[in-house]
C-alpha cells in the first residue's frame, strides 16, 4: 500500500461542480497535515467543456505534478478518455456509470475501475443531482482512507454559509458515497492516508482566533470545542473539531456580557466554561464580576442558546468547576473557600446539594483524579511560600466529605490527572513549577516529585495526556 502519497485527478464539464470538489479534497489533504500542490484546467468558455483539476498530496512539500495520476474522478465517459493514458499503472478510476457506459476501448488492464452512478445515487437518495460532486468525494474518501471526521468538518465549513439544511444535504451525499463503496467494492484502491504525526511530541498543528480578547479556558464534546474569552465583558466561542483541525462556526459566538471595567481584573473576569457530561449545556463561571454560574442550552448542532441561565450566588465567586462520578455539577467558590455540588437541571437552572469547606485559602481550582476530587488553593493554609490541594469524596447523591490537605508548592492553581486517576500533575505559577502525586486507594496523596517548567511562572493551565 501507497501512504501518504496521491495524485487525483477530476474531470467532468465546466459547471457540473468537479472544481468545487477538487477545493474540498485539497482542504482535507491539508488539514490532514499532508502537503498540498493543485493544478486546474479551464475551457475558454462561461459554462461547458472539459475542464479537469489535479491535486497532489504527500508528507513532503510539492512543487509540480507528476508524469501520471493516481486516481481519476470521472463525471462523464469524455474524462475517462481524454485522460486514461494518463493514470499510472496500478492507478485508479471512480466513474459516474448513471448515463455512460465505459467501452472496452477506454478499459486498461492494469488501472483498477470503480464503477459509482454518482448522479442516480445523488438524485434518489439525496433528492438532488446537483449533489453528485460530494458523492464522488464520499467515495474517494473510503477509497484512499481520507480521515473521515476531516472531510464532514471540512464540508461543514464549505457549506455553513449556505445554512445548516445544505450543510446536512452535503453530509448525507457523503455518508452516501461512502456507503455504496462499502457495499459494492471489496478490493482497496492501494492507498492509504493517515494524519501526520511526530513520534511522540507534540507537535503545533494550528494557530486560530479565539474569536475575543484573553482567552482562559477551553473545552470539549465529541467534535464540538468551546473556547472562554476573558476580556471586553467575556464571551464564548465554538468550533467543530475536525479531527484536531478546529473550524470556527460563526454562530456559535455568544458575549456573557460582563462589566469590562471590574477590578481587580483576575477575580472579575469569567474562570471556565465546561460542557456537561451529555454535552447538552455549556457552563460558564463569571468569578466576582456578578458571582454567577452560566448555564448555555447546546443544540443537538453544536449552537449555543441565544442567552444563558444565569444562576446567581452572591458572594461565592465562583472560579473553577467539573463533574462527580454522579453527574453533579462540582464548582471552587473562591469566595467561601468551599467545594459545593450542585444539580444540573435540563432547564439550566442549579439545586445546590453541599457544600464544604477546604479549610484552606484562595480554594479556585478543583480536578477529578479517579473516585476523589482535589481542590487548589493558591493560599494554602495562610503559610507564606505554600500553597495546597484538599482532598474530597463525592458520594452518589452529592454528599461531599473533606479528606484532608496536601502541601504543594506556592501558588496552586490547575491540576490534571492521568486518565486512570493515578497520577494527579499540579502547576503552581509563583514558581512555574509542577508538583507530582501519586493518588492512593484512600484518597491521600504521595508527592513523587516535581519539575521547575521554564517560562512558566504565572502560567495557568496544565493537561496530563
Amino acid at each position: 500500500m501507497i501512504l501518504n502519497n496521491v495524485e487525483v485527478m477530476f474531470g467532468g464539464q465546466a459547471g457540473d461542480g468537479s472544481l468545487t470538489t477538487g477545493d474540498l479534497i485539497a482542504g482535507v489533504f491539508k488539514h490532514m497535515g499532508l502537503e498540498v500542490y493543485t493544478y486546474k484546467d479551464f475551457p475558454s468558455r462561461i459554462r461547458g467543456g472539459h475542464t479537469n483539476y489535479v491535486i497532489r498530496a504527500g508528507e513532503k512539500p510539492n512543487y509540480g505534478m507528476a508524469d501520471f495520476v493516481d486516481g481519476l474522478v470521472a463525471f462523464d465517459l469524455e474524462a475517462v478518455e481524454k485522460h486514461i493514458d494518463e493514470i499510472r499503472s496500478g492507478g485508479f478510476i471512480i466513474f459516474d456509470n448513471t448515463h455512460d457506459k465505459l467501452t472496452e476501448e477506454v478499459r486498461r488492464p492494469d488501472v483498477h475501475f470503480y464503477e459509482v452512478p454518482l448522479a442516480k445515487i445523488a438524485k434518489e437518495e439525496i433528492g438532488l443531482e446537483l449533489v453528485r460532486n460530494t458523492v464522488s468525494l464520499g467515495a474517494l474518501s473510503r477509497l484512499i482512507g481520507m480521515d473521515a471526521e476531516t472531510v464532514l468538518g471540512d464540508v461543514t465549513s464549505v457549506y455553513q454559509r449556505k445554512g445548516e439544511k445544505v450543510v446536512d444535504l452535503n453530509i448525507r451525499a457523503i455518508q452516501a458515497g461512502e456507503k455504496y463503496v462499502d457495499d459494492h467494492f471489496d478490493r482497496p484502491s492501494g492507498y492509504g492516508l493517515t494524519k501526520a504525526v511526530d513520534g511522540d511530541r507534540l507537535r503545533l498543528r494550528q494557530v486560530i482566533s479565539s474569536r475575543g480578547a484573553f482567552p482562559v479556558s477551553i473545552t470539549v464534546h465529541d467534535d464540538a470545542v468551546y473556547v472562554l474569552n476573558a476580556l471586553g465583558g467575556g464571551s464564548i466561542q465554538g468550533y467543530f473539531n475536525a479531527r484536531g483541525r478546529l473550524i470556527p462556526i460563526r454562530g456559535w459566538n455568544r458575549s456573557l456580557g460582563l462589566d469590562p471595567t471590574a477590578t481587580p481584573q483576575f477575580t472579575h473576569t469569567p474562570g471556565q466554561v465546561a460542557f456537561s457530561p451529555d454535552g447538552h449545556q455549556l457552563i460558564v463561571t463569571t468569578k466576582a464580576n456578578t458571582n454567577a454560574i452560566d448555564v448555555f442550552g447546546i443544540g443537538r448542532s453544536g449552537r449555543p442558546s441565544a442567552a444563558p441561565v444565569v444562576n446567581t450566588e452572591p458572594g461565592a465567586v465562583p472560579f473553577a468547576v467539573t463533574f462527580d462520578r454522579a453527574g453533579h455539577l462540582v464548582v471552587a467558590e473562591a469566595g467561601t473557600n468551599s467545594l459545593v455540588t450542585f444539580g444540573l437541571n435540563t432547564t439550566g437552572t442549579l439545586t445546590q446539594i453541599d457544600a464544604v469547606a477546604s479549610t484552606q485559602q484562595a480554594t479556585c481550582w478543583v480536578e477529578p483524579a479517579g473516585a476523589y476530587l482535589f481542590a487548589g488553593n493558591a493560599g494554602g493554609n495562610g503559610t507564606p511560600g505554600f500553597g495546597s490541594l484538599s482532598g474530597y469524596t463525592s458520594s452518589p447523591t452529592g454528599q461531599l466529605t473533606n479528606l484532608g490537605a496536601t502541601v504543594t508548592d506556592p501558588g496552586t492553581v490547575d491540576s490534571s490527572a492521568t486518565p486512570d486517576g493515578r497520577y494527579l500533575y499540579t502547576q503552581t505559577g509563583a514558581n512555574g513549577i509542577v508538583d507530582e502525586f501519586a493518588v492512593n486507594a484512600n484518597g491521600s496523596l504521595t508527592g513523587i516529585g516535581s519539575v521547575t517548567v521554564a517560562n512558566a511562572v504565572g502560567g495557568e493551565g496544565i493537561v496530563a495526556l
